[in-house]
């Protein structure tokens, strides 16, 4: 299931703003807040998956320090992931989220597309529309888990450690600033 997921929310992975040749993934500072919610896990489940897009998701607002906003993950932008995929990964998601179904597939219907399988029709975009309501419930529950943990474990020195050096020797407004930032994006 987790190849399914991996698949269909890829574009997720954003690239980073500050260096354009590498993934947020990649940087130090997804790799410290990753450290400090302790998720060292070999073992990929689905909700580790969604902890480290989480994970990136804030590392990307951090990374833009005063262009920061509020990382989030939308019905609408999991919709757009989801809406033009094939019947298989639908099916997958519905035995997912939903329960055994043995088939689904999509037919047009009086110019309307439905889903149809075993004691099941509904509008494509009405399934599509569950699922990525679901699958955003997920990302935004690990989202707030993931700023729970680094709003209670992670100082504002830290912060100021990791994205301007200087290992404490800061002028008051640098760390008022970082403050800021780090307030504005995991509070």
């Amino acid at each position: 299931m987790i190849q399914l997921f991996r698949e269909l929310l890829s574009d997720l992975e954003h690239v980073s703003e500050v260096n354009p040749n590498e993934y947020v993934s990649e940087t130090e500072i997804y790799d410290f807040i990753l450290e400090k919610i302790n998720y060292k896990r070999i073992d990929e489940t689905v909700n580790y998956y969604f902890t480290k897009l989480a994970a990136a998701a804030i590392a990307e607002q951090i990374e833009r320090q005063d262009n920061y906003g509020i990382p989030s993950f939308t019905a609408d932008q999991i919709f757009d992931l989801l809406i033009d995929r094939d019947d298989k990964k639908h099916l997958r998601l519905y035995n997912y989220f939903i329960g055994k179904q043995s088939f689904l597939e999509h037919h047009c219907i009086n110019g309307k597309t439905y889903f149809l399988g075993e004691d099941l029709k509904i509008e494509y975009d009405a399934l599509v529309r569950i699922f990525a309501t679901m699958i955003s419930s997920d990302l935004e529950t690990a989202l707030e888990k993931v700023k729970r943990i680094l709003a209670n474990k992670v100082t504002i020195i830290e912060w100021t450690d990791l994205l301007i050096g200087g290992n404490g020797n800061y002028e008051d407004y640098e760390v008022e600033r970082m403050e800021s930032i780090i307030n504005g994006v995991i509070r």
